[in-house]
């Protein structure tokens, strides 16, 4: 079993190897970043490579994706409900000027939609915090 400073002596080796040919070599840019990822391999005593890294980000890139077409959903939905109690306001108003509704009621209506308007526009930005 060799040690993690003769994997750091053969890591470095095979650097030099690899950039022997100058800057601007074809593996020289190819090998970009495995350096970094072996060193931390031998530090950590993991076996992390470049693809295993880019298929678990390809995996969260798609749950972020997930979760933000749920959340677009989430307002939408919330922002049409929002329209209709704006609408119900706007009805009540009318109501109470055909009718003559008294003044305590009508402000108790237009209290509990406000309300529920706060609370409606409360979720939408707890949703889009998520």
């Amino acid at each position: 079993m060799t040690t993690k400073e003769q994997e750091r002596q053969k890591l470095e080796k095979i650097r030099k190897i690899v950039e022997d040919p100058g800057e601007g070599s074809s593996v020289g840019i190819a090998m970009e970043g495995i350096w970094e990822v072996a060193g931390q391999n031998i530090d950590l005593d993991t076996a992390i490579t470049l693809k295993g890294q880019k298929i678990m980000l390809e995996k969260e890139l798609e749950v972020q994706a997930k979760k933000a077409a749920e959340l677009e959903e989430m307002v939408r939905k919330q922002g049409k409900e929002l329209e209709i109690l704006y609408k119900d306001e706007a009805e009540a108003s009318r109501l109470a000027a055909r009718r003559k509704m008294a003044q305590e009621i009508y402000r108790q209506l237009i209290s509990i939609i406000g309300e529920k308007m706060e609370l409606e526009a409360q979720q939408m930005e707890e949703a889009a915090g998520r």
